[in-house]
């Protein structure tokens, strides 16, 4: 019997030797030649500069054109490891320099004195936020950074795995990070171009998503070939040859972009749409240093002002729950709306009854004389900011966690369940709250229920003057070329916009400034292809 075995052990050899060559073929792991790159020695500095380099990129340092050229270091130096535990500290330090610097605004919620914090304590306090964020939005990197990893390690050409680089970037950054409680789509690299009407048009069709594929494609291609040129593989001119062969892509891509911008699309119709700036402190709302009554004072001379027309305040213009607290006020408004011939949609606190209790919400209520107050002209916010509106695990939380939580009940925002489009004498309008504005399947899913007007409301005075400011600017101008439908954005402290369809930034309010602008804008009824996808 043993005699047997031993006969039968080569043929066994040679038949699984045969399957693990089949796999082989099927799947081929391309064996790295010896390289003229030795960079190890400077590898995890050259990550974190590159990521610093490529965040230079997005809104509020604007220097857009380092996003076609940012990954091209990080894409290289994972070309040339042998090593995936290598590769991935690399993609993680990069991402820790391209997130501190992009997320930098976090720094500006210190001081946090109105929340009873000493100066100290708030100094430790935001920098360890805005550590630990940055670090969290890296991990998604060092995902990425392991599928680059495999991609560069398979036997295909260039095209091929800087395509299947593109499309992991897709999937992990614009897609993974966008899932969850804790979603927090913040950085992506489409936002780089959102002053870039021509290549904004393709945004119709393929969304931000498509156009951040676009951009990674173009580093991966360029990495590609540095890396060879480098490594002598591929004479000088040749490489050139290629790399102006991108190039020209490139610019064909923003003449045909020029091209469709410059097809006029007639309106179904034209309104004129107003938006408002309060600029009203954090410090002013949560200490009461700023009147109530002063605030509505400026607001109601502002909406008297304003022509006929949509009329937008920011969010949580009134910090007070209005409805309940100051019925007078309210029903001058709604006189307004209805006598003005106005559509006003007012950021401010609510409430909504639930398991026989009274819960604030983070509300937008649209007033308008075809409309009475009822939940069908109100719209609570859906996506809550952790520790900001909603305490998460707040049963093991430490109390000094709890005090973000700042609402006017004195405990957590009740969380809207519901996809709306108000139907207005002006057209339909779609209302999104702050944070909701990075989310675009949010919008997509109010354009299939006929929205044709977005409106976004925001308070940034938490940040005070940072960054952020110029990043919101981005993100709408993001969902208007997405959905090409004209966007009202209002921000308390700034910056507030009004975006054509074509994501034209039509007026931009100084921040830190009380002011206001009106401008008449035309809307369409038709979806754009982007909204009516999947993807």
């Amino acid at each position: 019997m043993n005699n047997q075995k031993v006969e039968n052990r080569p043929q066994l050899i040679k038949t699984t030797s045969k399957y693990v060559q089949k796999i082989k073929n099927r799947f081929p792991i391309n064996k790295k030649p010896p390289t003229n790159l030795e960079l190890d020695k400077y590898a995890i500095l050259i990550s974190f500069i590159s990521g610093l380099f490529l965040a230079f990129s997005m809104p509020g340092f604007n220097f857009s054109i380092l996003a076609w050229i940012g990954l091209v270091p990080l894409i290289i130096l994972i070309n040339n490891s042998k090593s995936l535990r290598k590769s991935l500290l690399y993609s993680l330090t990069f991402g820790l320099g391209f997130n501190l610097l992009s997320l930098s605004w976090f720094t500006g919620l210190h001081p946090l004195e109105w929340l009873g914090f000493s100066n100290n304590n708030s100094f430790i306090l935001t920098r360890s936020i805005w550590i630990y964020l940055s670090l969290y939005s890296s991990y998604f990197l060092a995902i990425f950074g392991l599928a680059t990893y495999v991609a560069t390690h398979l036997k295909i050409n260039t095209v091929g795995k800087s395509l299947l680089i593109a499309l992991s970037w897709s999937i992990i950054i614009n897609k993974l990070m966008a899932l969850g409680e804790f979603a927090f789509p913040w950085s992506m690299i489409e936002y780089s171009q959102y002053l870039n009407l021509s290549l904004l048009q393709f945004a119709q069709y393929i969304g931000g998503i498509g156009i951040g594929f676009f951009i990674i494609f173009i580093n991966s291609l360029l990495a590609f070939i540095i890396y060879e040129l480098i490594n002598k593989n591929i004479e000088l001119k040749p490489a050139l040859v290629k790399i102006t062969t991108i190039t020209a892509s490139v610019v064909i891509i923003h003449i045909i972009g020029f091209i469709i911008l410059s097809i006029p699309v007639k309106p179904d119709k034209i309104i004129t749409a107003t938006v408002i700036q309060g600029n009203i402190t954090v410090e002013e709302e949560k200490k009461d240093a700023l009147s109530i009554n002063t605030a509505k004072a400026y607001f109601l001379k502002e909406i008297k002002k304003a022509p006929s027309g949509l009329v937008v305040i920011p969010e949580t213009a009134f910090f007070e729950v209005l409805r309940l607290n100051d019925i007078n006020f309210y029903s001058e408004l709604e006189t307004i709306a209805k006598n003005q011939n106005k559509t006003i949609i007012l950021g401010t606190v609510d409430v909504t009854f639930e398991n026989k209790k009274l819960i604030p919400t983070n509300s937008a209520i649209v007033l308008d004389k075809t409309l009475q107050t009822n939940e069908n002209s109100i719209y609570d916010k859906q996506r809550l900011v952790p520790f900001g509106e909603y305490t998460p695990f707040s049963n093991i939380l430490p109390d000094y966690l709890k005090r973000f939580t700042s609402t006017a009940g004195k405990t957590d925002f009740y969380k809207g369940n519901t996809i709306k489009v108000i139907n207005t004498s002006f057209g339909n309008v779609a209302p999104n709250i702050c944070y909701e504005m990075i989310f675009p399947d949010l919008i997509k899913s109010q354009i299939k229920n006929n929205a044709n007007i977005l409106v976004g409301l925001s308070n940034l005075s938490w940040f005070r003057n940072s960054i952020i400011k110029e990043q919101f600017v981005a993100f709408s101008t993001m969902r208007a070329a997405e959905a090409r439908k004209p966007l009202i954005f209002s921000a308390n402290t700034g910056h507030s916009v009004i975006i054509n369809p074509n994501g034209k930034i039509l007026r931009k309010l100084p921040k830190n400034s009380y002011s206001s602008a009106a401008i008449s804008i035309g809307y369409n009824n038709e979806k754009s292809f982007f909204s009516k996808t999947i993807f």
